[in-house]
């Protein structure tokens, strides 16, 4: 195989209690075998499944900690790689308790760190990001400077991803490369980390992959970016006594353009809908239309994070908003 293509999709909760366990298990190291037995005697759940996790999970883990040098192997044992500042931090944040659970807010900005780091993270992916002279950037870098990725899939083993600034550009056109790059480290930076957010562009034909600010950790942390979004949406609205918006078209401008996630945006669309009932509407789509083109339930995922979903349910293709709208005083 080559070696870089080891990434696969995998939960970091799982990982961080996978790391945790084996910090405190040893100070001398572990076999490959006894990290393993490690798992089942303590039962630490990596994935979504009730069973115990098969040995190619337990390998594919091992080896991602292996990769990101959060674990350094001597002969056939591993240790924690306490040296580094990055894993020194994560063994001492708490694991989330359950799958359901989030992983702690500093200890996915550590991982990230981790994973921005490795040399394959960077070429076969983040690379794609980084705007010219940015070569090894810190989370902070990447926040603040990398570029919107563009990805557009032809076949099962076909898949084109690139930015239209820089000309960067990628070909993922074997099952591997398709599993470690647009399942692997796509998910890992959209999902785990934090790092970028993702939504269909119906005009592009194509999935616009953005960079985001660290996203707010608790719904009060949120207030300050939500009330920011609020005035900016407020303020493109015209002349007449109704303004309309394509979400998608709001995504485009809330939140790529401003580096925050979608969660900012439909926390500011909620807020917008109870507060002011009679001066919102929204102008719902049913989920059926909204997914017609779609041809994999994978792809009608990701159409439908073009659209705001209500707190009733509803997908919501457009809003209006009255020009009587204010904002809250602060």
């Amino acid at each position: 195989m080559n070696s870089d293509w080891w990434m696969r999709s995998i939960s970091f909760g799982g990982l961080h209690r996978l790391l945790r366990c084996i910090n405190e298990a040893s100070d001398e190291g572990l076999t490959a075998s006894q990290i393993d037995a490690l798992v089942h005697e303590h039962q630490i759940k990596l994935t979504q499944r009730s069973a115990p996790p098969a040995p190619t999970t337990l390998y594919r883990y091992r080896n991602t900690l292996l990769r990101l040098h959060a674990l350094r192997r001597d002969g056939s044992l591993y240790r924690t790689n306490r040296a580094d500042p990055h894993v020194c931090a994560l063994v001492t944040l708490p694991s989330p308790p359950s799958l359901e659970d989030s992983l702690h807010y500093s200890a996915s900005e550590h991982f990230a760190a981790l994973v921005l780091r490795n040399p394959q993270c960077r070429s076969v992916f983040f690379s794609l990001f980084l705007p010219v002279g940015i070569e090894s950037p810190t989370v902070m870098d990447f926040r603040a400077s990398a570029l919107p990725v563009r990805w557009a899939r032809y076949s099962a083993t076909d898949i084109v991803l690139w930015n239209n600034q820089t000309g960067r550009r990628l070909r993922c056109s074997s099952r591997v490369s398709v599993t470690s790059v647009p399942y692997g480290l796509r998910y890992w930076a959209r999902d785990e980390l934090g790092l970028v957010d993702e939504y269909w562009s119906p005009s592009e034909a194509a999935a616009i992959m953005f960079p985001v600010h660290r996203p707010p950790s608790t719904v009060s942390d949120a207030a300050s970016p939500c009330n920011e979004t609020l005035r900016l949406l407020l303020s493109w609205r015209g002349t007449a006594e109704w303004s309309s918006f394509a979400i998608s078209d709001l995504i485009s401008r809330a939140c790529l353009e401003q580096r925050r996630p979608r969660m900012v945006l439909f926390r500011t669309l909620d807020w917008l809908m109870a507060a002011w009932p009679h001066h919102v509407a929204p102008i719902p789509t049913p989920k059926g239309l909204a997914t017609i083109s779609a041809i994999s339930p994978q792809k009608e995922r990701l159409v439908l994070r073009s659209y705001y979903r209500s707190i009733a349910g509803q997908y919501i293709s457009h809003i209006r908003l009255h020009r009587d709208i204010i904002p809250p005083t602060d």
